[in-house]
């Protein structure tokens, strides 16, 4: 899936590397991979553990401890940027996982034979968070060239620890219907649903995308709605509510700053957390 998406975008991102770098100069191969070490580390950390949290826990443990980003995301940003969290960004955080636990209500289970599976998807969360949020430390580099760099590095972390956890790899990993699943995580989730995440952190705050993802259910659940005809739960309704408010609340801390970004009178840049 990620040596996919790096191979994908290797070309585009090698001519518009050189197209920018005939303006100005741009770091090289070398600045690219060193700025794309631990972000990609920490993704292909991420798709091990996730993959094996999940399968040692109950699926509705699993997707409400990995979706606990926005519980996560301000330690990190004030841990790596010295970024403080709004009031509003902390009530549209509480109101977001708050949808997500009563998404969840009545699937969850505390359960000693599910605590390892729960710990992993724990830790799958933390490397999520941490590999999104480092993004911030890559805007000098174009968001192409930090891609190939990220997803590359992000494929040989999984490739080791699929020979680590596994064995050796085998051919047949690469033939229908395998291949097909790995090329439309690729097209998809990577390509399209990483690449916007990563390209958010760079022009938004770090609590507000990591509000913003949440609404993965609504957008599956709709897609499942068109294409499988599944009607959603009752809980999904106030659910989706709760997060879409919560999301609402974290933009509306930043939406004055924007406006006057847009007017060139601001002083805090679109990607910035403001300190409070």
């Amino acid at each position: 899936r990620l040596a996919m998406a790096a191979l994908i975008f290797l070309g585009p991102a090698i001519r518009n590397h050189r197209n920018i770098g005939s303006s100005s100069p741009l770091p090289g191969v070398g600045e690219v991979l060193k700025t794309s070490l631990l972000p990609g580390i920490f993704l292909g950390l991420h798709f091990i553990t996730w993959n094996t949290g999940a399968r040692l826990t109950l699926a509705a443990n699993a997707s409400l401890i990995v979706n606990l980003t926005p519980l996560v995301m301000p330690v990190l940003a004030y841990t790596l940027y010295r970024h403080y969290l709004s009031f509003r960004e902390g009530i549209g955080s509480l109101l977001a996982v708050g949808g997500m636990v009563l998404l969840s209500f009545g699937s969850i289970q505390i359960d000693p034979e599910f605590l390892l599976g729960d710990g992993i998807s724990l830790l799958s969360m933390v490397l999520f968070a941490s590999y999104l949020i480092l993004g911030k430390s890559a805007s000098h580099l174009p968001l192409l060239s930090y891609l190939v760099g990220v997803y590359f590095l992000g494929s040989i972390t999984c490739f080791i620890g699929g020979m680590i956890l596994d064995g050796p790899f085998s051919l047949t990993y690469l033939l229908p219907p395998e291949l097909y699943y790995a090329a439309g995580l690729a097209l998809g989730p990577t390509m399209l649903g990483h690449t916007l995440m990563n390209n958010g952190m760079r022009h938004l705050p770090s609590q507000v995308v990591s509000i913003a993802q949440l609404t993965q259910f609504i957008w599956a659940t709709i897609l499942a709605f068109f294409i499988f005809q599944e009607i959603p739960p009752l809980l999904f309704y106030p659910a989706a509510m709760l997060v879409l408010i919560g999301g609402g609340f974290g933009i509306s801390t930043h939406w004055a700053g924007w406006q006057n970004a847009d007017k060139g009178t601001s002083r805090i840049a679109p990607g910035d957390d403001p300190v409070v």
